[in-house]
């Protein structure tokens, strides 16, 4: 790392004034390397590589340390682009990943280096849509690698669905059952870390979301709660807006396939401050399609819901979408490219329950 009485030499090098990443061009690390791609590509070669702060809040969370450096990376693309007039891009992780078993008596540590396949860039506005493209790969990359005989782990799974690159949170309330309560901490604890900008903790640990397990008004509320209770809470708590979702499955092409379905969508979206989704899982196969509001925990099945920490991301890997887009939460297929577009929609969206 470079030292801070170094003087800087690069336009997005800016953590000197704050403990945040920037982006550093290469000079000369892999001389034989660059020397050899510029004589083919006539100059129009050059690598960055970014400085990570120590304790950084996302540094052990791939899916949420991508997003929280998108922009710069868009950044450093977009000056590129207006230099060059395209680009071909590669972007490389570095993960420091821990390897244990049973017969090991100390961990193992190895770094591997994750890398998507070489895209094309020339366009501007395919900058955003091309970066997700490449992140997903690498995140696909690093769940082959912690699933494999090796024993190596990124980070522990939530049992519900085990893909990190979903990003959904399985709080292991093993004691109780109020595991919609240990997702509303979830998701202000991880808000909290944002704003900081502190490392991201392990959100489906316990002891982790302890601290702000209390932060929303919970009177009233029966646990397990029920979609009624979801209701309750949004009376206590006006400045909440609670999604709730189901999944379905369905088999293509050998293969089981996941879906989600609205089962419970605030009329208070975009408008309150705390915006939440939440997925209802339930064992077993029995369908919650005509559950909607009513106070029916299903007998004899286990239920609980789990937290999903970005919603258009979960679309977007299970919708196949290549730009980014926002989702209609009532509906599921109608989507915007913009943020703003959506908002004007929703405010007059009927539902499918009640659309004509």
């Amino acid at each position: 790392n470079k030292k801070d009485s170094e003087p800087s030499d690069s336009e997005y090098d800016t953590a000197e004034e704050e403990p945040d990443i920037h982006f550093k061009k290469i000079i000369d690390p892999y001389i034989n390397r660059i020397t050899k791609a510029e004589k083919l590509n006539e100059g129009k070669v050059c690598d960055y590589y970014a400085f990570i702060p120590k304790g950084y809040y996302a540094e052990n969370e791939p899916l949420g340390f991508f997003e929280s450096i998108e922009e710069k990376i868009v950044n450093v693309y977009k000056r590129e682009l207006a230099l060059k007039g395209g680009l071909k891009i590669r972007i490389v992780l570095y993960a420091y990943m821990k390897k244990i078993k049973p017969e090991i008596p100390k961990p193992i540590y190895k770094t591997f280096p994750f890398k998507h396949e070489t895209i094309e860039i020339i366009r501007e506005d395919r900058i955003n849509a091309t970066i997700e493209k490449g992140y997903n790969e690498i995140i696909d990359q690093i769940e082959d690698e912690a699933i494999q005989e090796s024993g190596y782990s990124y980070l522990p799974l939530p049992e519900a669905l085990d893909e990190p690159k979903l990003g959904i949170i399985n709080p292991q309330n093993r004691n109780d059952n109020e595991c919609f309560k240990w997702c509303i901490s979830a998701y202000y604890t991880k808000e909290e870390a944002i704003k900081a900008n502190r490392k991201l903790p392990h959100l489906n640990e316990i002891q982790k979301l302890k601290r702000n397990a209390n932060i929303a008004n919970f009177e009233g509320i029966k646990f397990l709660a029920t979609l009624h209770d979801i209701d309750k809470f949004e009376e206590s708590n006006p400045n909440y807006a609670i999604n709730i979702f189901k999944p379905f499955y369905r088999e293509a092409f050998g293969k089981i396939k996941v879906d989600i379905d609205p089962l419970h969508i605030s009329e208070r979206n975009y408008q309150v401050e705390h915006m939440i989704d939440l997925l209802y899982l339930i064992e077993g196969e029995e369908s919650l399609n005509d559950r909607k509001n009513q106070n029916d925990i299903p007998e004899g099945l286990k239920t609980y819901y789990v937290y999903i920490t970005n919603f258009e991301r979960l679309m977007y890997k299970w919708n196949n979408h290549h730009d980014k887009k926002y989702f209609c939460r009532k509906w599921l297929r109608f989507l915007y490219s913009r943020l703003d577009l959506l908002q004007k929609y929703i405010l007059t969206c009927p539902g499918p329950n009640k659309a004509s």
